[in-house]
Parts: structure tokens; C-alpha cells; sequence
């Protein structure tokens, strides 16, 4: 199984760190309007392994005094 991200991948993680916000990071990278959809979808994406990664990735490559910003 490939672990790549997809572009709608990328634009999450780069969405959630920017915003904190999973809900609308869907909304604004997977076409999904409903609101209640996007944070169960959220929610699900987080959990998943190649997104931990993409996000870990990202806060080991901040200093600390930027990551609790």
C-alpha cells in the first residue's frame, strides 16, 4: 500500500496546521459542504497514519517555542 499523500492530502495538513481547524481544512480541500460530513471526515484523516506522519514531520521541523505558538 502506498503511502503518499494526494494533493487534497497535503492541502489538509497544510490547511490544519495553519488553521488548527480539521473541519474546515476538509471543507476548503475535499469539495465538502456539510459541516457535520467535513468533521467526522476531520476526524478520520487525523487518525490515519500517512497524515500523523505528514503532520509529525512538520512539528519535528518547527523549533518548540514556534510549535506551542
Amino acid at each position: 500500500m502506498e503511502d503518499k499523500l494526494t494533493n487534497q492530502d497535503k492541502g489538509f495538513v497544510k490547511d490544519l496546521i495553519k488553521t488548527g481547524n480539521a473541519t474546515k481544512a476538509v471543507k476548503e480541500n475535499y469539495g465538502v459542504k456539510d459541516e457535520n460530513y467535513a468533521g467526522v471526515k476531520g476526524h478520520r484523516l487525523i487518525r490515519k497514519d500517512k497524515i500523523k506522519k505528514a503532520l509529525k514531520t512538520v512539528a519535528d521541523s518547527l523549533p518548540d517555542k514556534k510549535l506551542i505558538e
